[in-house]
């Protein structure tokens, strides 16, 4: 399946999830793409309030005026990313993903096999990742790119950008990530 050039006035120009109405479900999509979508925030997924388990989704080329290029995630929202590719993207916080009392996993993703999450824009902070308050962040083996690919704030590198209290665990064989703290969390 893909989803792609759909453009959104608020949230999630290529998909919205908000709210599910079974807090036990969780929403899954395989092997798609989504690329080119635009929003206010999440140009490519919104997901608010619901659960998303993502598997060999590619998330590229998606644009957001404020938050989350790629991914935002909000008020109570877990996202559980398997073998994706997040690239491309950008926004003003959070170019690949944007997580704002929300949890995100990352595995299985490694930039060097074309899967990952690099290559991603922010003008402000977190090109890779923007971890807000309240949120979560485990990367296992989630490759963030060499240098040539890194994820940039306005032309320097930034893979994760912490505001909140926030793990992070095997970075793959990425070795020369780069973190900024604002009020807590830690970057191993």
């Amino acid at each position: 399946m893909t989803i792609s050039n759909n453009q959104a006035d608020d949230a999630g120009g290529g998909l919205r999830v908000s709210n599910a109405s079974n807090p036990a479900d969780v929403i899954e999509i395989e092997t798609s793409d989504i690329e080119k979508n635009g929003a206010a925030d999440g140009g490519g997924i919104s997901v608010k309030g619901s659960d998303l388990t993502l598997v060999g989704v590619a998330i590229v080329g998606n644009d957001a005026d404020d938050e989350g290029g790629g991914i935002q995630a909000a008020v109570g929202s877990t996202v559980t990313a398997t073998g994706m590719d997040i690239s491309q993207n950008t926004a003003t916080q959070g170019g690949g993903v944007r997580l704002s009392e929300a949890d995100f996993s990352c595995t299985g993703t490694t930039a060097t096999n074309g899967i990952g999450l690099y290559q991603n824009t922010a003008s402000s902070a977190g090109a890779g990742v923007y971890v807000g308050t309240d949120s979560q962040f485990v990367a296992v083996d989630c490759d963030m790119g060499a240098l040539s690919t890194d994820n940039k704030v306005g032309g320097t590198g930034s893979d994760v950008t912490i505001e909140g209290e926030t793990t992070h665990l095997g970075f793959g064989a990425d070795t020369d990530k780069t973190c900024t703290y604002g009020y807590g969390g830690t970057c191993l």
